[in-house]
């Protein structure tokens, strides 16, 4: 019995160590500056390795390779926009809701209710700011790598052209505003000329920190201590927004509830 009384102390000191150590590690994160995103020199590095890099596979092979922080894995999109996200329409061709004929989506729809707060997705600058027939209000935020994300159909918007921000910045409102059938959020992340699939990206984050998870012997506990009955009080919502887990209805093989 002492003995079974000791392995549970250790457990549960585990999981006390495993919160503060994601906790700390991402309001760290969020406190950097923008351009805090490497060294120059590496920087230039990893600029000539992502320069031909369009799938979050491809991504995480670089990152795995340079071993990147954090906060450099931080100028790029890879996290989800809204907390709690589940896809109601996802990338490629589709029978479109208002014309009625197959064209090609060039990103996903998430459905939330008007007002529910969107999020930066990665560190950048916003390259614009507008209003589109098609897409409504929209921010446009430019990121490393050539990267660039897309938020339209928005309520309001937060931020201006010029304005740099941080990963997880609260920078817009969901709404319906352009053609719509309902409350949502388009999401695209584009490079060149190309639209690419942002399901992988939006898990990109998580996935790589997981792979990590032997370096700090927290295999046994990381989905557990993220749970929100285990985040202590007077942590911001913004903070925790980017330590939770990202859930999916479709595309990706994991759930996590």
């Amino acid at each position: 019995m002492q003995v079974s009384g000791a392995i549970r102390t250790l457990v549960l000191t585990g999981k006390t160590l495993v919160m503060k150590y994601i906790m700390v590690l991402f309001i760290a994160l969020l406190s950097l500056p923008v351009s805090v995103c490497g060294q120059p020199d590496r920087e230039s590095e990893i600029g000539k390795l992502t320069a031909d890099i369009y799938s979050a596979t491809e991504f995480q092979r670089i990152a795995d390779s340079m071993q990147l922080s954090v906060s450099e894995l931080s100028c790029y999109p890879v996290i989800s926009p809204i907390k709690n996200p589940v896809i109601s329409s996802g990338f490629g061709m589709r029978r479109h809701p208002v014309y009625k004929m197959k064209k090609f989506h060039t990103g996903v729809d998430i459905p939330k209710a008007k007002g529910t707060p969107v999020y930066a997705t990665g560190s950048g600058l916003v390259i614009r700011k507008g209003y589109n027939p098609g897409y409504g209000h929209f921010v446009e935020i430019q990121h490393a790598g050539g990267f660039h994300s897309f938020y339209a159909h928005l309520s309001k918007t937060l931020v201006n052209a010029g304005d740099s921000v941080r990963m997880g910045k609260y920078i817009a409102y969901v709404g319906n505003s352009g053609l719509t059938t309902g409350y949502h959020l388009h999401y695209e992340i584009r490079k060149g000329n190309r639209f690419l699939n942002p399901v992988a990206w939006c898990c990109c984050l998580l996935e790589i920190i997981l792979k990590e998870e032997t370096q700090y012997e927290i295999s046994n506990y990381l989905f557990t201590a993220w749970r929100e009955s285990e985040i202590p009080g007077g942590v911001t919502s913004s903070y925790y927004y980017v330590a939770q887990p990202f859930r999916f209805k479709q595309a990706i093989n994991m759930q996590i509830v």
